[in-house]
């Protein structure tokens, strides 16, 4: 990623965020801060008419109690808009898979929306859309097995992910396991996010766990030299290097990248989203160069950064869940 690229991103990032701001300025900041940053590191052309007469028609079609009423709808249309020429009709197709989540034993709600898009998306796939909620439930399931007090609905996208690999349900979530005790063992901290870590690393079937483990602390190591402060909010992201296999210079763009975003007056005040955003266009530039170390891996490289999307969003649906609910107190 050559600096002139490196400006581009970041001119075209404030811009959106600008448009973005202007347009919903009673929103979650937040909120479209990881709108924006996603529009930034894809190849689909911001358009502020057409994004909000997604938002509208999306809150428009929503029954009276869906979260498609609110702030999420902002998240969906945006990753609707970016990945389907038709949107508005893709919706429709949403909904439809939305409620086969449901009637597969899935909850209604903002995460549930966020599975059926992963199902929506995956144009690749020989399963049915019911085939992949069966298995995911199932996951899920067992995820929730293990980890009782930490294993939630935002949990959902992440088994409908592992759900698309075909692989079988134990050895999976062995693999899953492995992962969180495993880097539990060196100093990761338990909890939701060391378990978005494990699911996104067990996304990867081509690399033995140990030698992603030995990779996570090594970027650790060389974040925290470069003045990075990791805190358990940054480990999905701290896996998507892993799985890049990000080198020196990487990292030093990384923390280029959200030094140059810290100093700026818009979003000075939110660099842990900084840190976030210059992690994801960092990684998404290495998959469109088409850098990465094994030829055949873009399928999977793309399906491990909308897990890391995913993560991102999910996080930011929750923070802006938080906020509205404060707000209206």
């Amino acid at each position: 990623m050559s600096s002139s690229e490196v400006n581009e991103t970041l001119d075209l990032y404030e811009e959106i965020y600008s448009q973005l701001h202007r347009t919903f300025r009673w929103q979650d900041k937040k909120l479209f801060m990881m709108v924006a940053g996603s529009y930034a590191a894809s190849d689909k052309r911001f358009d502020l008419n057409r994004y909000e007469q997604l938002t509208n028609v999306i809150k428009k079609e929503a029954s009276l109690f869906s979260p498609m009423r609110s702030y999420p709808r902002f998240t969906i249309a945006s990753l609707l808009d970016q990945r389907f020429e038709e949107p508005h009709i893709q919706y429709k197709k949403l909904v439809q898979i939305y409620e086969a989540f449901v009637k597969g034993g899935f909850k209604r709600g903002t995460f549930t929306y966020l599975s059926a898009l992963i199902v929506l998306t995956d144009t690749d796939s020989s399963n049915t859309p019911e085939t992949i909620i069966e298995r995911a439930l199932y996951i899920y399931k067992a995820m929730k097995a293990n980890h009782p007090f930490i294993t939630s609905d935002n949990d959902y996208p992440l088994a409908v992910l592992l759900a698309e690999l075909n692989e079988d349900t134990e050895t999976l979530m062995n693999r899953v396991e492995d992962y969180y005790l495993k880097l539990h063992q060196q100093g990761f901290r338990k909890g939701n996010d060391l378990q978005f870590m494990s699911h996104i690393l067990s996304l990867d079937q081509t690399a033995a766990s140990n030698t992603h483990i030995t990779n996570s602390l090594t970027i650790l190591d060389r974040l925290e030299k470069l003045g990075f402060k990791i805190k358990p909010m940054h480990y999905p992201e701290l896996s998507l290097l892993t799985i890049i296999n990000a080198s020196q210079a990487d990292l030093e763009l990384v923390h280029s990248l959200s030094e140059t975003l810290n100093h700026k007056k818009t979003f000075k005040w939110h660099k842990d989203i900084n840190g976030l955003l210059a992690v994801n266009f960092v990684a998404r530039q290495k998959v469109t160069e088409n850098t990465l170390p094994q030829t055949g891996f873009y399928t999977t490289m793309e399906t491990i950064i909308q897990a890391q999307q995913t993560a991102m969003m999910a996080a930011m649906i929750s923070s802006a869940a938080v906020v509205s609910s404060s707000t209206n107190n």
